[in-house]
């Protein structure tokens, strides 16, 4: 799985996708917003931040260059389900929706069931985290 997304982070370069850049705290989109773009982060590192129980934004991961962000809602029209902020200078390619259509249907199909397996992981690999709390915490 690892070389076929970095086939696929590779062949970014192929696609012709607009460059948006950020500026150390500036946020590409938070928590809540309506999906319509699809980011390769070319440069710099940003941070996942989710809001906890008191509403605050916290920092949950960073992601860096080579990496892809915002695919979840991209793929599944919802909202965004963390806000995402520059930790320094980044330069990302935006996929929005009418560049993703001209892909092949194909490609499409594939990274849809791909996104779909990533995030039942993902809730596997919460639910998992919050048993574990639980039980230490018992």
């Amino acid at each position: 799985m690892r070389k076929k997304i970095k086939v696929l982070s590779e062949n970014v370069d192929y696609i012709s996708m607009k460059i948006k850049k950020l500026k150390t705290g500036d946020f590409l989109f938070r928590e809540g917003h309506i999906s319509t773009e699809l980011y390769y982060i070319e440069k710099g590192k940003v941070a996942i931040l989710c809001k906890d129980d008191s509403d605050h934004s916290v920092p949950v991961t960073t992601i860096e260059a080579g990496n892809f962000v915002g695919e979840f809602a991209f793929f599944d029209d919802l909202e965004r389900t963390a806000s995402v902020m520059a930790l320094e200078s980044v330069t990302l390619k935006v996929l929005d929706e009418e560049l993703f259509e001209k892909f092949t249907p194909n490609a499409k199909f594939v990274i849809s069931k791909l996104i779909q397996k990533m995030k039942k992981m993902n809730k596997e690999i919460t639910e998992n985290d919050n048993k574990n709390t639980t039980k230490k915490a018992a």
